[in-house]
C-alpha cells in the first residue's frame, strides 16, 4: 500500500518542513529478515522512516503496518498536520481510518492504479471462470484475452477492439464484463463531482444487473469507498511518487543481491532515497570545490 499527503498549498515541494506526502508501503514479507517494511513521510520525494517488518498471519501483519504507519505520521507536529489537506491510499481500511484519525482536516482520495487494478482482476475473474466451463474448441474464441482484455482504451488498436468485440457472440459474459470495464474509464475524464457523481451511480447500478459475480463484488468494494473516490475529480492524487520510491528501493536489494539484515538495508535506502544532504556532511577542510 502507498498514499500521499498534499498540504493546503498544493505544492509537492514544501515550505518550513511541512510534509506533501506520506505513503506507507509493505516490504515485510514472509523474509522479514531481507525486506522491510517501509512508512515513508515523503519530503521532496524522499524516504524519512524505515521500520522493521512481521512475517507472521495476514492480519497480524496488517496491525504492524498499521501501527507503522500510525508511528510516522505522529512524528509530525501538530501543525504539520493542520496543514494537510489531501490524502491519497489504497481501499485497505487500516490505512484509510490511520489517515482519517491523524489527519482530520485532510480530504482522501483513493490511488486511482488500486481501483483499475482491483476492476482488471475482477474481469479477468470471469475469463477465468469461463474457460473453466468451455470445451476444448470452444475455448479457441476465448483464448489470449488476458492481457487484451486489461488494456485501456489509450492503448488498444482498432485491431484489439474488433476481436474483442466479436465475444459478443461466443461468450456474451466475459464481453459484457469487457464493456463494464471500458464504459469505467469515462469516469476519470469527469471535471464536475455532480456529473462524476450520477456516472458512478448508473454505472454500479449496471454492474449490479450484469449477473457476474465478480462484477458485484467489485462494485461493493467501490461503493463502500465512493465518496472517497468522488474527491479524485477534484483533486487528481496519485501514489506515484511513492511507487516511484517502491521501484528504486526493489533496484537497490537486487543490486545487492538481498541484505542480511534490516540495518543495512536501512542505510541504503536512507542513502538513495534519503532527505540527506551529504555534500552537507562533508567537512569543509576535505571539499576540494
Amino acid at each position: 500500500m502507498a498514499g500521499r499527503l498534499d498540504d493546503d498549498r498544493g505544492r509537492f515541494c514544501a515550505a518550513a518542513a511541512a510534509p506533501d506526502a506520506i505513503a506507507d508501503d509493505d516490504k515485510g514479507g514472509a523474509n522479514r529478515r531481507i525486506l522491510p517494511d517501509l512508512t515513508r513521510i515523503l519530503l521532496r520525494g524522499t524516504a524519512t522512516h524505515v521500520a522493521e517488518g512481521c512475517g507472521g498471519p495476514a492480519t497480524g501483519a496488517g496491525l504492524c503496518f498499521h501501527d507503522n504507519f500510525c508511528r510516522g505520521i505522529e512524528a509530525l507536529s501538530a501543525g504539520q498536520k493542520s496543514r494537510i489537506r489531501w490524502a491519497s491510499c489504497d481501499m485497505s481500511r487500516a490505512y484509510t481510518e490511520a489517515i482519517k484519525a491523524h489527519c482530520p482536516h485532510a480530504k482522501l482520495v483513493i490511488d486511482r492504479f488500486h481501483i483499475v487494478k482491483a476492476l482488471n482482476e475482477a474481469v479477468d475473474e470471469v475469463r477465468k471462470e469461463q474457460w473453466r466451463g468451455l470445451g476444448p474448441e470452444q475455448r479457441k474464441s476465448v483464448k489470449g484475452l488476458r492481457w487484451l482484455l486489461g488494456m485501456g482504451s489509450s492503448t488498444r488498436t482498432k485491431a484489439h477492439t474488433r476481436q474483442i468485440n466479436r465475444l459478443a457472440r461466443a461468450n456474451r459474459r466475459i464481453h459484457r464484463a469487457w464493456v463494464l470495464k471500458d464504459e469505467f474509464e469515462h469516469f476519470w475524464n469527469y471535471q464536475y463531482g455532480g456529473s462524476a457523481e450520477k456516472f458512478l451511480k448508473r454505472w454500479m447500478s449496471t454492474a449490479l444487473r450484469s449477473r457476474l459475480p465478480s462484477m458485484r463484488t467489485f462494485v461493493n468494494t467501490l461503493r463502500e469507498h465512493s465518496a472517497n473516490v468522488l474527491t479524485y475529480i477534484e483533486r487528481s492524487l496519485t501514489n506515484a511518487v511513492g511507487e516511484g520510491i517502491n521501484r528504486i528501493v526493489k533496484i537497490a536489494k537486487n543490486r545487492a543481491s538481498g541484505f542480511r539484515g534490516l540495518h543495512n538495508f536501512a542505510d541504503m535506502i536512507y542513502l538513495i532515497v534519503g532527505d540527506l544532504d551529504i555534500p552537507e556532511q562533508i567537512p569543509s577542510t576535505l571539499k576540494t570545490l
